[in-house]
């Protein structure tokens, strides 16, 4: 099992019940608050007391295991599996950073420990810096959850420098969005989710975190996985 979604629970319970071992990657990120992230802090911690090994992407996350118990035998340091996915898609498909002109913003936000007052804060401090900059662009691709996508279209959908999109797959967050170069060409990424702060970290792009705790503390993150 990869990550701390339901899915990857309920693949490990599934496992589990059957007597087959349960490998996890991604495993030993915590922030011990239930709440934040939810509700992947909890699934995370469960799937690592049914799992038989467990790969770490940082030192960090194996010491976490190693002080709930989990004998260091049974712990391999992998490195990130998304660094991995982000050099391999950039081979591929011949993407490199590069900003030409001011390049923009890319915002994205949907977790539902921020639903709420959270979003409306967000997005007030987005439409001040879209205020304030009327000449940087502003992409958002927006969650269709209407408690995400209704507060972020009635906050900001007015402003003429803010483009809010439909969610955007992985290769078009890249490469062919409506804004060609989403990522390699943005100048900041301000997230509530993971996946675009990690792919910021290989394009070495500034990102201010809106989280109020974070299981990913260090700086930069081990590189790609070990062969």
């Amino acid at each position: 099992m990869q990550g701390d979604t339901e899915s990857a629970f309920q693949g490990a319970l599934a496992g589990f019940s059957h007597g087959l071992p349960v490998l996890h990657v991604e495993a030993g990120l915590r922030t011990y608050n239930l709440r934040r992230p939810f509700p992947e802090e909890g699934l995370r911690q469960m799937i690592s007391r049914i799992s038989r090994l467990h790969f770490a992407p940082t030192l960090r996350a194996a010491q976490a295991l190693e002080r709930e118990g989990i004998a260091s035998r049974d712990i391999l340091v992998t490195g990130n599996t998304v660094v991995d996915a982000q050099l391999w898609v950039c081979e591929r498909h011949h993407i490199r950073r590069r900003v030409q002109g001011r390049g923009h913003i890319l915002v994205t936000m949907h977790r539902r420990e921020n639903w709420g007052p959270d979003i409306d804060n967000v997005c007030a401090a987005i439409a001040d810096i879209a205020r304030e900059f009327p000449w940087m662009t502003v992409l958002f691709p927006v969650h269709l959850n209407p408690v995400v996508r209704d507060p972020v279209h009635r906050h900001l959908g007015a402003l003429p420098n803010v483009r809010l999109t439909a969610p955007l797959d992985y290769l078009a967050m890249h490469r062919r969005s409506p804004m060609p170069g989403c990522c390699s060409r943005t100048r900041v990424v301000c997230r509530k989710r993971r996946r675009p702060s990690r792919c910021r970290c290989w394009y070495c792009v500034k990102k201010p975190s809106g989280r109020r705790s974070s299981m990913r503390a260090a700086p930069r993150w081990l590189g790609p996985t070990a062969s």
